[in-house]
């Protein structure tokens, strides 16, 4: 079922609307750019991380990367003080390479707004691949 104009300007809004009070807030956003989180999490999609905190086994987070400061949203599979966590996308079949440092953990992930699912049923709709 294809998604009305008006739901697709209201969820375009409610983005506008999250990613304002997210930069001025103790949240932070982030677009979702890749495959490894799927189905969970789409390219496209936008989350809303709280800052700060302790994650917990199980839940997403939004990290840097060391070699090249680009955030990532993948998933806590375990966590070794000293050490870091231990992270893997969803779409993954396997954990990362490297532990991630707490001070490289950006936040948690409390909210993931389907901009990407919306954005491809809406072309969809118009026949584009």
């Amino acid at each position: 079922m294809r998604p009305s104009a008006a739901a697709r300007i209201g969820v375009a809004c409610a983005a506008i609307v999250a990613a304002t009070w997210a930069a001025a807030s103790a949240f932070g956003a982030a677009i979702v750019t890749g495959g490894s989180m799927m189905p969970s999490m789409w390219p496209g999609d936008m989350v809303v991380y709280r800052r700060g905190g302790i994650p917990e086994m199980g839940c997403a987070v939004v990290f840097s990367r060391r070699s090249s400061g680009a955030l990532v949203v993948h998933r806590v599979l375990s966590h070794s003080p000293g050490h870091g966590y231990v992270l893997r996308g969803d779409a993954n079949p396997t954990p990362d390479r490297d532990a991630v440092p707490s001070n490289s953990i950006k936040g948690v992930v409390v909210a993931t707004l389907p901009l990407g699912r919306a954005l491809a049923a809406g072309l969809g709709a118009f026949g584009a691949r």
